[in-house]
């Protein structure tokens, strides 16, 4: 599942400039973890080896493909699949994070790859790919939010759940007419 739109770059050696490459996808391992806990992972990446002078070189794509290996190994959601279901919904990071509690500054670090979530957050974002649970969450965040307008108020009137929902739309189409 890749949510990155596919742009063609005209690549070129960075010794000689080039255009003359013959480019292959290679598997390349590489360690993760330290101590006991070190394990070898390999991840594919994409090198280029100039004709003209013999440099072989790589674009970005070398730590995005160790992060995915890292991911994978730890079996949690890549930052393509955060991405994903964020976007299943037509969501910004800061309506994510208000529909699960997770804080948007999290979000953002886990879909660029600076950073890999617990497998407790990973469960719960898992768990947001399915409609069904992401409708109870939206709800639920709704009706915790309404809770606070009602303690807030509490000391003028009390209001039920229903009461407060057929407030809340009305004070969103309200409009102030001069």
């Amino acid at each position: 599942m890749s949510t990155k739109e596919s742009v063609r770059v005209q690549v070129t050696c960075p010794a000689c400039g080039s255009a003359s490459l013959v480019t292959e996808r290679k598997s390349e391992p590489f360690q993760y973890g330290s101590g006991k806990e070190t394990v070898e992972l390999t991840a594919t990446v994409t090198l280029h080896t100039c004709d003209s002078c013999g440099m072989c070189f790589s674009l970005s794509d070398i730590e995005d493909a160790r992060h995915e290996a890292v991911c994978r190994h730890l079996q949690v959601l890549t930052p393509e699949e955060i991405v994903a279901i964020r976007e299943r919904y037509g969501l910004s990071q800061q309506e994510l994070a208000n529909a699960t509690g997770i804080g948007r500054a999290s979000l953002a670090r886990w879909e660029t790859g600076a950073g890999i979530q617990n497998s407790s957050i990973d469960n719960l974002i898992y768990l947001t790919a399915f409609p069904e649970n992401y409708h109870r969450l939206v709800a639920r965040s709704e009706l915790r939010r309404m809770d606070v307008v009602k303690v807030q108020f509490s000391q003028f009137q009390s209001l039920s759940v229903d009461e407060m929902r057929r407030a809340r739309v009305q004070s969103e189409s309200f409009a102030l007419l001069m």
